[in-house]
């Protein structure tokens, strides 16, 4: 049940990042019209690690996420840059609910947009 939880705070964090006060320009954010231009989880993908500078560190990060935001399965220090593609709100407020998307417990994830906060507890877009 935690995970289910802390999955649903990401998603909703995710959804709700043109509303919060953010670093990304609105142009970096993409609406898509239709969840059916997502593509299908893609499970054979692979990641390499890279270091980033998060508030004057370098960090780790297993995965930096850009393009589309749907099908996913995240797990280990993930980054979620501002470079996304999600549903316009018209398409469906619970669109997630549709997607087969996954955030493993004990994931680590930052996000460009909120200034580079970690979430590893779920998340708030209005804490």
């Amino acid at each position: 049940m935690k995970k289910h939880l802390t999955t649903l705070f990401l998603v909703g964090m995710i959804m709700l990042l043109p509303s919060c006060k953010a670093k990304c320009p609105p142009e970096r954010i993409s609406r898509v019209d239709s969840l059916s231009l997502f593509p299908e989880i893609d499970k054979t993908k692979n990641t390499k690690p890279t270091f980033i500078e998060i508030k004057g560190k370098q960090v780790r990060v297993d995965r930096m996420i850009t393009g589309p935001v749907c099908n996913e399965a995240w797990s280990g220090v993930v980054y979620v840059t501002c470079d996304i593609q999600i549903p316009t709100a018209e398409v469906d407020r619970l669109f997630w609910r549709q997607c087969d998307f996954n955030v493993k417990e004990g994931s680590v994830v930052y996000v460009e947009a909120h200034k580079d906060k970690q979430y590893d507890r779920g998340c708030s877009c209005h804490e």
